[in-house]
């Protein structure tokens, strides 16, 4: 869950007891100006959210936007803002009627103290499911993002990798790792909505129905490929039995997490990864594998990647610069 809590200097409840409550959950503060580092030097909140295309994004990924009343005790711009991207809305009471379509307590909550404030987020709070959607998505995302670069980096070293390390007798497993490179992304993707979004909204027989899916799959596809392709065959089967397990997940949960909101940014780490793997390849064609040459890839791969995360300003770097922003200060 996630809660963004936006205003202005005059916001009327205390901001130190609200992100106390709610810890961690809370984004909440000032852009690091002058004049906020000045007065509100403990309210303040890493610059790189408060550009405009990050700030927006983080009220996609907020569950509870609060928000309170403009000048003149105005209906405050962003409570459109929040209506427009149907957040669960916690608000400082108008003045105003905001419209005879929308009523206070049931398209958005309001307050007047800060124990009301907390108490309308904390209804929100109470409800089970809150929370748990977006929850999924940001755990989706950033295990994603590191499965991706896991899979590309194995695959680009895979052929020359395995005869160094177990032998030219075994050149056949460079080949094996090589397409099954993948089935770390989708073992990823199904861990994350099996494990935690079905098995947790006791959605277990979508899971159980996937697991024997992907078990009946793999029989039918290794009696199929293993005559022809032989090994290659089976490791073929177990791949696409896995997508089929994470595609069947997907497909069932649509309409409670939509397809598109999951996936949402995932290109950017494929291109990256993909990059990646055509720079790590091009170096395991180049040179004589040798344990120098694993490190230098590994290096060299880790570095493109976090850099093409830079470029694309991807999820995974932004909650990095956060991450480091937060625990600079700290320390």
């Amino acid at each position: 869950m996630k809660i963004a809590l936006v205003g202005s200097s005059g916001w009327p409840f205390d901001t130190a007891v609200f992100v106390k409550k709610f810890g961690k959950h809370v984004i909440a503060g000032f852009k690091p100006t002058a004049y906020a580092k000045y007065n509100f030097e403990d309210c303040l909140v890493p610059n790189i959210l408060t550009k405009r295309k990050n700030y927006l994004q983080l009220v996609k990924e907020s569950d509870i936007c609060i928000t309170t009343t403009g000048l003149h005790r105005l209906i405050g711009w962003k409570f459109a803002e929040y209506i427009a991207a149907s957040k669960a809305i916690v608000t400082e009471k108008f003045n105003y009627s905001p419209g005879a379509e929308l009523k206070a307590n049931t398209n958005f909550l309001e307050f007047d103290t800060s124990e009301e404030l907390i108490n309308q987020v904390m209804k929100l709070v109470n409800n089970n499911l809150v929370g748990v959607r977006r929850n999924i998505i940001k755990t989706f995302n950033i295990a994603i993002s590191i499965a991706v670069p896991v899979a590309f980096g194995l695959a680009a070293i895979s052929l020359k990798f395995a005869p160094f390390f177990l032998g030219k007798q075994f050149r056949m497993v460079g080949l094996i790792m090589l397409v099954e490179s993948p089935i770390i992304i989708f073992i990823t993707g199904s861990n994350i909505v099996g494990g935690q979004y079905l098995v947790a909204t006791n959605k277990t027989y979508i899971f159980s129905i996937s697991a024997i899916v992907g078990a009946v799959s793999n029989v039918v596809m290794n009696l199929a490929f293993i005559p022809t392709f032989g090994v290659i065959g089976d490791t073929l089967a177990l791949v696409l039995s896995e997508l089929l397990v994470i595609s069947y997940q997907l497909y069932s949960i649509r309409e409670e997490i939509p397809t598109s909101d999951l996936f949402h940014g995932i290109w950017k780490y494929i291109v990256a990864g993909s990059i990646m793997f055509v720079v790590i390849l091009s170096l395991n064609f180049l040179l004589e594998m040798n344990i120098q040459l694993l490190i230098l890839q590994v290096f060299i791969g880790i570095l493109f990647y976090v850099l093409l995360n830079r470029l694309f300003n991807t999820y995974l770097w932004i909650e990095g610069v956060v991450f480091w922003e937060k625990f600079i200060a700290k320390n």
